[in-house]
């Protein structure tokens, strides 16, 4: 078979990496994690991890073995795809550190390009993410189709460009992240391979320049092997192999796996090169979860910037409805005012309505005594002209007579 158990334990792993320098350097370097990662390869309990970048541009360097990223990629795209070069990030258009495992540039058939990227970090690779290098990569070949063209320069010359991103986990940061919601629905949930283009709902065709292809390899795990058996699924399970048990099953039903494991298995005879690798790959995943911790930090800032202007934004509605009710009282006080104010007007005028009534009661009263009226005379002209009931007219004779 393809690797032997060349070790017997950790100590004679550890023994045989101490008789390299170099080697021994960047082993004790590693954190306990990482240094199980190396023991388990030397033990022959672990493949190398092709998911990561150092490890994946050695079994799939384009200088030595071409035709194997060609037959990935063209798996992945339905199409022939012809390797051309490796794209360096440094470039890009888009200046900084970025998440990308590998930055890859292939030819097609038809002179289009593609960049493929592996992502370990699907949290941090949303789709503006993805935006930013579909367009950095259209830019890219615009300006070496210009400076090739000059003043012939058409835009009709572009060729399309494909965008590639093989997530080695979609759910593993957490479920409120956009990769994650958008791999776990219920219409995506058991598909892995998504391809997308810009369409218009009305129908209107036009050709543009950018497309993608996204890959969710846990998704594959869970759902390609038993539903799918093409190229696709056998190189996708190339990426997803992590045991030599899982190997050696690939190799029994892909043949042409064994020559791939066969050249990783012979790493173990240099241990200053597999260290090498994955002191790179450890470097990159530092400087990867860094600029995603940065990422996390600034998105979590301006959350919390946001929710504080909401914040502020319902307190000064508070202040302001606050504000209207304090007038709205001020105004039914002043109302509340006025009126008694008119009752008090009103009470005084009807008091002095009713003594003005009094003295022409009074008044009645005394012009009959002076006529040599009777009482009954008075209570009689009170009853009659002035609308008194009897009693009453009594109670006012027998006060003003």
């Amino acid at each position: 078979m393809f690797h032997t158990n060349s070790f017997s334990d950790v100590a004679s792993v550890e023994q045989y990496i101490s008789t390299n320098a170099a080697a021994n350097a960047l082993y004790r370097s590693f954190k306990p994690d990482w240094k199980e990662l190396v023991q388990d390869f030397f033990l022959s309990k672990r493949t190398l991890p092709l998911t990561y970048d150092p490890f994946f541009k050695r079994i799939f360097n384009t200088d030595i073995h071409p035709k194997r990223l060609s037959d990935l990629l063209s798996s992945i795209m339905g199409q022939r795809v012809t390797v051309t070069a490796t794209l360096s990030n440094e470039d890009t258009l888009l200046k900084g550190n970025a998440l990308m495992i590998m930055d890859i540039v292939v030819q097609l058939e038809d002179g289009s390009i593609a960049t493929v990227e592996i992502q370990k970090l699907s949290a941090a690779f949303p789709a503006e993410r993805m935006s930013c290098y579909s367009a950095d990569l259209l830019l890219r070949q615009y300006e070496q189709v210009k400076n090739k063209l000059k003043k012939n320069f058409n835009y009709a010359a572009l060729n399309k460009v494909y965008t590639i991103v093989i997530f080695e986990n979609t759910d593993d940061a957490s479920i409120t992240s956009p990769v994650y919601k958008a791999f776990h629905t219920s219409d995506t949930g058991d598909k892995y391979l998504h391809h997308g283009r810009i369409t218009f709902d009305t129908g209107l065709e036009l050709n543009f320049l950018q497309e993608f292809y996204l890959i969710s390899l846990d998704v594959f795990r869970e759902f390609g092997y038993s539903k799918d058996d093409n190229e696709l699924t056998a190189w996708l399970s190339l990426l997803s192999a992590n045991t030599y048990e899982e190997a050696e099953a690939l190799c029994q039903k892909y043949p042409w796996m064994e020559e791939i494991f066969s050249e990783i298995s012979e790493y173990v005879y240099n241990p200053e090169e597999v260290l090498g690798m994955f002191s790179e790959a450890l470097k990159v995943m530092d400087d990867n979860m860094y600029q995603y911790m940065c990422d996390q930090h600034n998105a979590l800032v301006k959350q919390q910037q946001e929710t504080i202007k909401e914040n502020e934004a319902e307190i000064q509605r508070d202040k302001d409805e606050i504000q209207k009710n304090r007038e709205e009282l001020q105004k039914n006080k002043e109302e509340l005012q006025k009126n008694q104010i008119e009752i008090q007007k009103n009470q005084v005028e009807i008091k002095k309505g009713k003594t003005e009534i009094q003295n022409l009661y009074k008044f009645s009263i005394h012009l009959i005594k002076n006529n040599s009226g009777s009482k009954e005379n008075a209570i009689n002209e009170l009853v009659t002209n002035c609308g008194c009931s009897e009693d009453y007219a009594k109670e006012l004779v027998q006060k003003y007579w």
